[in-house]
């Protein structure tokens, strides 16, 4: 068993990632949040048994896997959303994405790009600049500027005690964050967010824009997901 849910409950128990749940695409409620944060704080103690060291804390498979096992009956009691539960399950076990799916959604993200770098433009090919506008604050707030400052720098004695437990490594949870919302692509994040805020007829603009969008650029369209076609 790896400790990788060591490091997700270190870092959800901390007061700097609080407000950063969505950089992992992560939707509970504030007040799920705050639930599953100190229940993380108990565990994070538990998994510590009075050390300060990480490092000197037991690995044995038995405590890994209790770990793990209070982890995700804390979610479920803190009654985390169905698909954050999910998806902080791909995260302890490692899964990732097919390289396939990783090369469609990084299109697609240049796209965005596009999109909401050059609103005249996008807003002459009859794509409406309310709905450009919504894409391009949704696309800016998956920013991750200042993170490792903040997981390097806390200001709460829970956060410098987290931080130093790994005092050799003092941006091993930022470095982790930004790991993870990499390998699961944070475009997914921004994509999941925009769909769930748009209505069918702004879902078809966009298709239609992002089509025309990739046949200018690449000669072809672009294989969208399910969830803009439907």
């Amino acid at each position: 068993m790896n400790p990788i849910t060591d490091k997700i409950a270190m870092l959800l128990s901390t007061d700097w990632f609080f407000g950063k749940w969505h950089l992992w695409g992560l939707q509970s409620a504030e007040d799920v949040r705050r639930s599953m944060q100190q229940r993380c704080r108990s565990i994070v103690l538990d998994l510590l048994a009075g050390e300060s060291d990480y490092w000197e804390v037991s690995f044995t498979e038995e405590r890994l896997r209790r770990t793990f096992d209070d982890f995700f009956v804390a979610a479920t009691e803190s009654k985390m959303l169905g698909k954050d539960i999910d998806f902080l399950r791909q995260v302890a076990s490692e899964t990732v994405l097919e390289s396939q799916e990783m090369s469609d959604i990084s299109l697609l993200e240049i796209l965005t790009q596009m999109l909401v770098s050059d609103l005249d433009s996008a807003s002459k090919s009859g794509m409406p600049r309310e709905l450009i506008s919504k894409i391009a604050m949704f696309f800016e707030d998956l920013s991750v500027s200042g993170v490792i400052s903040e997981c390097e720098n806390p200001k709460s004695d829970w956060d410098k005690k987290i931080r130093d437990a790994t005092a050799d490594m003092p941006t091993r949870l930022g470095d982790f964050l930004l790991a993870v919302r990499e390998q699961r692509h944070h475009f997914i994040q921004f994509w999941e967010r925009l769909v769930a805020t748009t209505s069918r007829e702004e879902r078809n603009q966009l298709r239609i824009w992002y089509n025309n969008a990739a046949f200018d650029l690449f000669g072809s369209q672009v294989d969208l997901p399910t969830n803009l076609i439907d």
